[in-house]
């Protein structure tokens, strides 16, 4: 009997035959994997972006809105540009003037009567009158004289920093002194005028938000800032992938401290201390916010200090693996409802609007997904919207 062997042609066709098949095999395995990596990826992602609007929920439930910081900024600015109508944060996502979070003002072209506090840095806020209060003001309330704060025109010092409490005394005209006493501040002719002003100049277009608890003791400040770029294609541009912005947070912690925020009762200058309202705002300590400004009374409250700067210790929400390549915001009303009562169109609930794009960073994910064209195909956008309530 005569054994048949596997001539040369059929052993080539069958290796070819296998070579496909293992070819489509390994094909549809790796292509699997790559599947598998982007889904992944785009899980996380989406993971990610909910974790840290979530947090943001969890916050709403014990803050409001801080009208107060918005109208500090507003009559600041957010960059060189002086007094803001618009945010112009450029490309760095947040605002590079320091407002010192309501912690001072300079004072120095404010109309004043007695004796005159001019020092930089002090939190003494002014008050608004319709007439020239009094001759000798002896309490150091810095009066403004303004005919139309009668009907709710305000007094504001644009381009400065703002204390906090200004807001909220820009609606009451304390006219003149009525009794005689000391000062014409809190006497019987003072008017709750009702209306003005605008905290929010431009409210569709925030790119930084500032909340207060409700029992106005802590306040909290979320912004979005560029920490790095990486040019992974080599091109000389930086697409939304390539550029790092994170979501940062800082937490103030309030004290009744005074003018120059110390605790020396012995200083006959140091105004407002002990009067019963929250005047100084220092890093919480306790939280983790470790601040390297002036310490508000080093002996008792040891590392409580006063934010030193624009960047002064902002935390990372998340890490760094994800770029918030969108934050923006709307918030209503423009007006602090409580306080802008006789104007029927900001008797509204406060609500935030938030628009939030998030892409993966390419430095962290390139390898694992193995192309830019891939990286530019996952991202997700959200739009929420948190109710809340007023602090009143």
């Amino acid at each position: 009997m005569k054994r048949k062997a596997f001539t040369v042609l059929e052993m080539v066709v069958a290796l070819v035959i296998f070579w496909l098949l293992f070819s489509a095999v390994m094909t549809i395995y790796t292509r699997m994997i790559n599947v598998k990596r982007e889904f992944d990826a785009r899980s996380y992602l989406l993971t990610t972006t909910y974790t840290m609007v979530e947090k943001l929920n969890i916050l709403l439930r014990d803050y409001t809105i801080d009208y107060e910081e918005y109208f500090n900024r507003r009559m600041y600015g957010c960059t060189s540009a002086g007094l803001m109508t618009g945010w112009s944060q450029g490309t760095t996502g947040y605002c590079s003037l320091f407002s010192a979070y309501g912690n001072q003002n300079t004072l120095n072209t404010l109309q004043t009567w007695g004796s005159s506090f001019t020092n930089s840095g002090w939190h003494i806020p002014y008050r608004c009158s319709s007439v020239d209060p009094y001759s000798s003001d002896s309490t150091q309330s810095f009066v403004n004289e303004n005919a139309d704060v009668a009907s709710g025109a305000g007094c504001v010092v644009a381009g400065e920093p703002q204390s906090f409490g200004e807001y909220r005394r820009q609606f009451v005209d304390v006219k003149d002194n009525a009794d005689e006493t000391a000062s014409p501040i809190g006497d019987d002719d003072d008017t709750d005028v009702g209306k003005w002003p605008v905290a929010i100049a431009d409210n569709q277009n925030i790119p930084e938000l500032y909340l207060i608890s409700k029992d106005k003791k802590s306040r909290l400040l979320l912004r979005r800032k560029l920490v790095e770029q990486t040019d992974v294609n080599n091109n000389g541009t930086y697409q939304d992938y390539e550029k790092l912005y994170v979501v940062q947070m800082l937490q103030l912690r309030g004290f009744d401290a005074g003018a120059k925020h110390s605790f020396d009762a012995g200083d006959s200058e140091n105004l407002y201390m002990y009067d019963g309202y929250t005047d100084t705002r220092a890093c919480d300590y306790e939280k983790g916010f470790i601040c390297n400004g002036t310490g508000v009374n080093p002996a008792i409250y040891s590392g409580y200090n006063l934010p030193a700067d624009e960047n002064d210790w902002w935390v990372n929400l998340f890490g760094g693996d994800i770029t918030v390549s969108n934050w923006r915001m709307e918030i209503y009303p423009i007006k602090d409802p409580v306080y802008a009562w006789s104007e029927n169109d900001m008797q509204i609930n406060p609500h935030i609007k938030l628009f939030v794009s998030t892409h993966l960073y390419a430095p962290s994910w390139l390898t694992k997904l193995g192309s830019t064209l891939v990286l530019g195909n996952i991202f997700y956008d959200l739009q929420t919207t948190f109710n809340i309530k007023s602090n009143y």
